[in-house]
């Protein structure tokens, strides 16, 4: 369950930000004006448009919560709790092997 909320809330992320990148991409490019003075106050200009990025995205749902109750009974069982306290696996060091001069 916890890997799985991981990897949901990690595409959610990624959703977010394709979101934003295509947003910015949509954007219509203002060509400033050639022969406008940027000291002029009486000069025009174009109006600011602002799109959220957050406007197209869908929310997510988690689904219903289930029972407290239920999920602690569950960790009790013999076995669930074992595997949920077991230590992971160790895995080899990365940097056995080498040797650092000036250590």
């Amino acid at each position: 369950m916890f890997t799985s909320s991981r990897a949901h809330a990690w595409s959610t992320v990624a959703a977010l930000v394709g979101s934003a990148a295509m947003a910015l991409c949509a954007l219509p490019a203002q060509a400033a004006p050639t022969s406008a003075d940027p000291a002029d106050p009486q000069t025009t200009v174009p109006p600011l448009v602002y799109q959220s990025p957050f406007a197209g995205v869908r929310t997510l749902s988690e689904g219903a919560v289930g029972d407290w109750r239920k999920a602690n009974e569950r960790l009790l069982t013999p076995g669930v709790a074992r595997a949920a306290s077991a230590p992971a696996e160790a895995k080899p060091d990365p940097h056995a092997g080498h040797s650092h001069p000036g250590k």
